[in-house]
């Protein structure tokens, strides 16, 4: 519950996640990432991007991920945060486990959640 009154209190102040110490790790993009680790779905957005992702490897359509990515990003209506996001998912099925990737201030707050979902999810 104390997470959660700092992710209002802070979102509503226009204060980033980093002005947490310990960057997306421990500040508001944990809510998200909490829900998804306790088995929550990705309902919408980028989290389903990260979905389909793993709905991939877990087929073992890898193959499939580099069309999909090259499709969205020649799409002029992705925002910047997908944008970074994909780039955080490629450098992470590159081999990279850094969690840094999430601390991109380019990202939505779901959005650095799901980074470290997946993260999470290709180390098992």
């Amino acid at each position: 519950m104390e997470n959660l009154k700092y992710f209002t209190r802070h979102r509503s102040s226009g204060r980033g996640p980093r002005g947490r110490p310990g960057g997306m790790a421990a500040g508001p993009g944990r809510l998200p990432r909490l829900y998804r680790q306790q088995g929550g779905y990705a309902k919408r957005g980028n989290g389903k991007l990260v979905e389909q992702v793993l709905g991939l490897i877990s087929q073992q359509k890898e193959d499939e991920i580099e069309p999909l990515f090259k499709q969205l990003a020649n799409d002029p209506k992705v925002t910047d945060s997908r944008k970074q996001l994909i780039q955080a998912v490629v450098t992470i099925l590159d081999g990279s486990r850094d969690p840094v990737l999430a601390d991109d201030p380019a990202l939505y707050f779901a959005d650095a959640a799901e980074i470290l979902f997946l993260i999470e999810r290709l180390e098992k």
